[in-house]
């Protein structure tokens, strides 16, 4: 196999990113025009603004910061966790930890 088959291209990352912003900013609106244009349900808004997803399934955390996935786990085990425990949730839900330790790396940025 050459090495030109192998190339990964530098812009899919930021391009993944962008998109899962995209779509989250794309929900969001969709619950401001929902609100105007009536009264939604609880539900209807909590939706629109990602509140009601998962965070046990892949992609939970894409797009998002490392403090910001790390306030929305806390909020969701509504438990203390150590910064071990931030890892494999952060990385099943989509979050790219590419350091060689990322419990020191989550450490190191969260509040």
């Amino acid at each position: 196999m050459s090495t030109e088959s192998q190339v990964i291209d530098p812009f899919e990352a930021a391009l993944n990113e962008l998109r899962a912003k995209r779509d989250e900013i794309d929900r969001l609106i969709a619950g401001i025009e929902s609100f105007r244009g009536g009264s939604p349900s609880v539900g209807t808004f909590a939706a629109a603004t990602n509140q009601n997803v998962s965070l046990d399934q892949p992609g939970a955390f894409l797009g998002k910061s490392i403090v910001d996935a790390a306030k929305m786990l806390l909020a969701a085990k509504r438990q203390p966790l150590r910064n071990p425990d931030f890892v494999t949730p952060f990385k099943v839900g989509g979050l790219v930890l590419n350091s060689k330790e990322p419990a020191n790396t989550i450490g190191s940025v969260s509040p």
